[in-house]
């Protein structure tokens, strides 16, 4: 069997009611017909939204196929005996020309008593955002279930919520059980646990052939909205070639390579695959099975097997560097 190499991925294009043209006009992916895409959809195994191999020998097999046919080859051997042949994360970007609805995601323990498929907690990375962007993330201090609905009901939801201006390069991690909602004028990459549960609670709202479609969930929401957290963590990278910028209790481990010049990245004793996001220029990845070009809004899946690999600029590039946390794998706590 051929040895596995570092693999690119067609994107999944979806139209959404809040969604822009800015993966267009600023990131330069091909929309097609679709005048309000709000996600790109850039590695997935999700049903029906199987992300397809881009080139090499691999091509046209779906990401669920690669990972039910190389297993732990794939996935490293912690995570797979973690998840089996079920591959763990979603990696997408956002535009956001509306309001996204006020939402919240569902816990361990939500998962598990309604048979579902990963709690889902996520962390956005900000790629462009309007002068006056900002977003809701976490409730205000004092807000319990009762001030909550009390508030809901008089339409003056935003009183409760914690809002925050946002700009280029912030970074926040939104925990399973954390309230939030993407404002206008934003492009973002998501990155978060293989889940596509989300439960509206506010919709604004909206009107219109694609809003008609979104049903709300305040019943299964208020059973999984923390009101005894501090709230969503906000991480500011740092300036350095190298930031991790996930909190220690993330499912997945994030970190900002700033390159300049031609870096090797072992891998040898990581036991997770390897996702690399590109931020800003463009790369080629090589091994010594193979390579990929990556480029602004583009990822490559660097399987487990994979001990080394060379990321060499075309430009000054930034990327996102995206693992398993190994220390949430083994305790099996996600």
């Amino acid at each position: 069997m051929s040895k596995l190499y570092p693999l690119s991925f067609r994107p999944i294009f979806k139209e959404k009611v809040w969604g822009g043209n800015k993966l267009n006009t600023k990131f330069g992916l091909n929309l097609g017909s679709l005048s309000n895409c709000g996600e790109a959809w850039l590695l997935s195994a999700l049903p029906g939204n199987h992300s397809l191999a881009a080139t090499g020998w691999l091509k046209g097999n779906t990401l669920k196929e690669l990972t039910e046919i190389y297993m732990d080859d794939l996935l490293g051997e912690k995570v797979y005996k973690s998840f089996g042949d079920t591959f763990p994360m979603l990696i997408k970007l956002l535009d956001t020309r509306e309001w996204l609805s006020v939402q919240v995601h569902p816990d361990q323990k939500y998962t598990n008593c309604h048979n579902l498929s990963l709690p889902k907690s996520e962390l956005w990375y900000v790629l462009d955002a309007d002068p006056q962007s900002e977003l809701f993330i976490g409730l205000n201090p004092g807000v319990d279930r009762d001030y909550f609905l009390s508030h809901l009901q008089a339409d003056k939801l935003g009183m409760v919520l914690k809002k925050q201006k946002v700009t280029a390069g912030d970074v926040f991690y939104i925990p399973a059980g954390c309230i939030h909602a993407l404002g206008p004028g934003i492009v973002l990459a998501e990155i978060q646990m293989a889940s596509d549960d989300t439960f509206r609670i506010f919709d604004w709202d909206r009107q219109g052939s694609l809003a008609s479609k979104r049903e709300l969930h305040l019943e299964q929401a208020l059973e999984v909205i923390d009101f005894s957290a501090p709230g969503a963590h906000q991480v500011i990278p740092r300036t350095d070639a190298t930031s991790v910028i996930s909190p220690s209790g993330s499912p997945f481990r994030v970190s900002v390579l700033h390159l300049t010049s031609s870096t090797f990245k072992n891998y040898e004793h990581l036991g997770s695959f390897v996702i690399y996001l590109c931020i800003g220029g463009s790369a080629d990845i090589v091994s010594d099975a193979g390579c990929a070009k990556i480029q602004t809004g583009r990822c490559v899946l660097i399987p487990a097997s994979l001990d080394e690999i060379q990321i060499i600029p075309v430009n000054e590039v930034r990327i996102l560097e995206i693992s398993m946390n190994e220390s949430s794998v083994e305790n099996s706590n996600l």
